[in-house]
């Protein structure tokens, strides 16, 4: 009875494990998604605990034979354990590898210090004034708020243009991390200096890393967006993620401290570089001022670790399971709306529409918030987007079909592409394989049918247009992430295409910790701001065949329940 006891402890163990992973993977009960999984790793231990309980029979049995091993052996084990600490740390602080600072002659080696030296100065100040600038364009960003490009742009390159820097102070600092293999005895004052080179440069790397992230927390914007590949660095991504560890890696902490230490043996050797001492003075200072507010990270660090470690296991099967759902219709009626019930109904629409669309029966709804689960853009044909733009003053005296030839080839071709049964390419969206055009015949075959229309001028249209048509070919977002432009979801597509505009500013929703739009937010956001957007048409099918309901009736409709089971 004992031992089936134990087992089912034992099983409910790794079932809380599994749990706790799990939430962290998918940020179910975001925001407090950290809490619920630590509940789960709590009892997850406490049954763990619980089965150990049934073996304390079996341990006091043995625990004299136990003792009988390890009697008489303390000292040994104790200096055994000593030794191994003590060649950790040397050789965190004094690396078994040759340094080429010893191939270098006094003179030679004091020149190379001399130019090294106003380098190091002259690049922590160049890191600290590009820090300064990264800080403050951070902190313009609100929480959960969706970058605009040129926004975004800025904010890489600042990103960029200060990990360069912070690069080069690693050069430096890895240059003269050997500073302990120059005899102090006969070159007291090139050790030193060596040493305040290479420490110098640990402490302004520090402290800027930390600067940097404590900038970005709370701002899962950010956060991801610095943490995107970077082509000019071999698109190297989690770069961000990377240094956040790196506050908290043993290594640099057992270097800090071992390097603050050793600073006042041969702080005397440098009497005449007092502002290579004052640089570093400054820096540590910073770091003593964060030491109370960086000390979180140590908990934190440790399990936004675990976190990613969860999610990137975890991602693939998400994908995999959303992917599969997606092919799943538990219904084999064909869709309400065909061809012949949209055709009529194409002169009513102009490019820059924006399309909701519902299927029902779809297993994929269920995952979807809201009535309405997908939405895209209409573009209109290579004829329809010449007579809408033409006498634009943005063309000239070009017609569109030019201008996207000269400037976007890929689209130019998308759009002269025809659907199976011939008709043109009029719909950009976002859906299984990723952002392609379709007929509208071919979108708009669902069971309702919905578009509304932004109040943005020709102008306007004209931009978001060429905005939507940058995420061409891009893959679907299977992590449905607003925060990245990598991949993308349908409304994701429709919401940065009109972001630069102003003129659809509709809040982000935090759906399982992130911030997104569901398809359904465009028309209860179109209910609550009639000046917005308006109604254009809304269709409805049902076992009578197509509706042209009232417009009225769309303004509600995001209220109605999403079951298929419900619908007709």
């Amino acid at each position: 009875m004992l031992k089936l006891i134990r087992k089912r402890f034992i099983l409910l163990s790794v079932i809380c494990a599994l749990l706790a992973f799990v939430v962290l993977a998918t940020k179910t009960f975001a925001p407090n998604y950290r809490i619920v999984a630590f509940i789960f790793f709590g009892l997850s231990c406490a049954s763990l605990i619980a089965s150990i309980q049934r073996k304390k029979i079996l341990y006091r049995k043995n625990r004299t034979n136990i003792k009988g091993v390890f009697k008489g052996y303390g000292l040994q084990i104790s200096v055994a354990f000593s030794l191994i600490i003590f060649v950790y740390c040397a050789q965190v602080l004094m690396p078994f590898s040759s340094s080429p600072l010893t191939g270098l002659s006094n003179v030679e080696l004091s020149n190379e210090l001399a130019a090294d030296t106003g380098t190091s100065l002259f690049i922590q100040e160049k890191l600290e004034e590009q820090r300064i600038q990264l800080v403050s364009e951070i902190g313009k960003v609100k929480d959960n708020e969706v970058l605009m490009e040129k926004h975004r742009k800025k904010l890489l390159d600042l990103w960029f243009q200060w990990l360069s820097s912070l690069i080069e102070t690693d050069i430096l600092k890895k240059k003269y991390a050997g500073f302990y293999q120059i005899d102090y005895l006969s070159q007291p004052k090139n050790h030193a200096q060596a040493f305040w080179v290479s420490y110098g440069n640990l402490c302004h790397q520090y402290i800027n890393v930390y600067q940097v992230q404590n900038a970005c927390m709370g701002k899962s914007q950010i956060q991801i967006l610095l943490n995107e590949p970077i082509p000019h660095l071999g698109n190297k991504s989690d770069i961000l993620y990377y240094l956040k560890q790196q506050l908290t890696n043993n290594k640099n902490l057992l270097r800090l401290s071992a390097g603050r230490a050793y600073s006042k043996l041969v702080d005397k050797e440098l009497q005449d570089l007092p502002l290579l001492h004052e640089q570093v003075d400054k820096a540590l200072q910073s770091i003593d001022a964060g030491l109370l507010q960086a000390s979180s990270l140590v908990v934190r660090n440790p399990l936004a670790k675990l976190e990613k470690i969860a999610s990137e296991r975890f991602f693939p099967i998400q994908k995999q399971v959303a992917l599969n759902m997606s092919f799943i219709r538990v219904s084999n009626k064909p869709y309400g709306i065909q061809a012949e019930d949209i055709q009529p109904h194409i002169p009513t629409l102009q490019p820059g529409d924006i399309l909701l669309e519902r299927r029902n029966w779809h297993i994929t709804n269920a995952g979807i918030p809201g009535f309405w689960p997908h939405t895209a853009l209409y573009s209109g044909s290579i004829d329809e987007l010449n007579e809408f733009f033409n006498g634009l003053p943005t063309l000239g005296d070009k017609t569109f079909s030019e201008m996207l030839k000269a400037n976007y080839p890929d689209i130019h071709l998308g759009l002269q592409d025809l659907d199976k049964n011939k008709n043109k390419m009029r719909v950009l969206e976002a859906k299984r394989p990723g952002v392609v055009f379709l007929s509208l015949e071919d979108s708009a075959n669902c069971d309702y049918f919905a578009v509304l229309r932004t109040q943005c001028d020709k102008g306007e249209i004209y931009q978001a247009l060429l905005n939507s048509f940058i995420h061409y070919k891009k893959p679907y977002d299977f992590n449905f992430d607003f925060a990245t432009d990598e991949a993308m979801v349908c409304s994701e597509l429709v919401y940065k295409a009109y972001q630069p505009t102003g003129k659809l500013p509709i809040p982000l929703e935090q759906v399982s910790g992130r911030g997104l739009i569901p398809p359904n937010s465009f028309v209860k956001y179109y209910g609550e701001n009639p000046d917005v957007l308006s109604p254009i048409l809304f269709l409805e099918s049902s076992e009578d065949g197509v509706e042209k309901a009232d417009l009225s009736e769309l303004k509600d409709s995001w209220k109605r329940p999403k079951w298929s089971f419900m619908q007709n």
